[in-house]
């Protein structure tokens, strides 16, 4: 499957310009909240437990999360499909994983 990566960043990317050294925190408090002495593994660390935070309580509880941007508007929501649409996408081959039953023929 061919993924548009064109406009992708990784972690490191993203922090690139990230001022740790006005971080109030020790490289000691890192290694007991983090295992590691680094400061940018502990930034790194609770960027990705936030973002997935988001992305479940989007997914699990149908909410949309406004991203705080500062001139337009940017928010994240799922899309849920049921009945024929949900048939349709099966057919196409997504939600191979979903139990239909399970799920009651419904698709995110």
């Amino acid at each position: 499957m061919n993924y548009a990566t064109g406009y992708a960043f990784n972690t490191d990317e993203l922090f690139e310009n990230f001022p740790y050294n006005k971080l109030l925190v020790t490289c000691d408090d890192c290694n007991i909240v983090n295992g590691d002495y680094h400061k940018d593994k502990l930034v790194k660390r609770v960027f990705k437990d936030a973002l997935r935070l988001i992305l479940e309580d989007i997914i699990e509880n149908n909410v949309t999360f406004v991203l705080p941007t500062a001139s337009r508007r940017a928010e994240i929501h799922v899309n849920n499909f049921e009945g024929k649409a949900f048939e349709q996408g099966r057919k196409h081959g997504k939600w191979k994983d979903v139990d239909f039953l399970a799920s009651n023929f419904t698709g995110n």
